[in-house]
């Protein structure tokens, strides 16, 4: 499975950028009400949609899943949480989730990329551009080490 997620029939959309929701599925409701968000828009979060303390992220993850288009990247809080899990590591939240929310995050791309033009990440990855290229190709980053170990244990 790629990294990247490339999209281009979205041309002529209304695209919303939001990053670092930390689990707060109410607050978003209530923004994308009063933007008038509908399904002709796009919402892309720039990952750590989910917060290990907010019990409102089960539900975020839900709305994600259950919508084409609304998007992520992973962030720190996804991939801290599907490490921990996939080093049986306990783990405390306070949401519910479910081995279909685990498979949902673990999918998530680390870069989405619209219309060639603008490319969405988290901060919370070290990218490197191939050795190979005489010139930046943004669009190619090599991802075999996301985090910096010291950084989250």
């Amino acid at each position: 499975m790629s990294n990247i997620l490339t999209l281009n029939e979205y041309k002529n959309s209304r695209i919303i950028v939001m990053g670092s929701l930390q689990g707060e599925y109410y607050k978003l409701i209530d923004f994308l009400y009063n933007q008038d968000f509908n399904y002709k828009d796009i919402l892309i979060f720039t990952g750590d949609f989910i917060n290990f303390d907010n019990k409102e992220s089960s539900q975020l993850i839900s709305f994600i899943k259950e919508n084409k288009n609304i998007l992520s990247v992973k962030g720190y809080n996804e991939k801290l949480f599907i490490d921990s899990i996939d080093t049986n590591r306990t783990i405390h939240t306070k949401f519910d989730y479910s081995e279909d929310d685990i498979d949902f995050l673990r999918k998530l791309p680390l870069i989405v990329e619209l219309n060639n033009t603008l490319y969405i990440v988290n901060s919370g990855f070290n990218f490197e551009l191939r050795d190979d290229l005489q010139e930046p190709d943004y669009t190619i980053f090599k991802t075999n080490k996301p985090f910096d170990s010291d950084w989250y244990n």
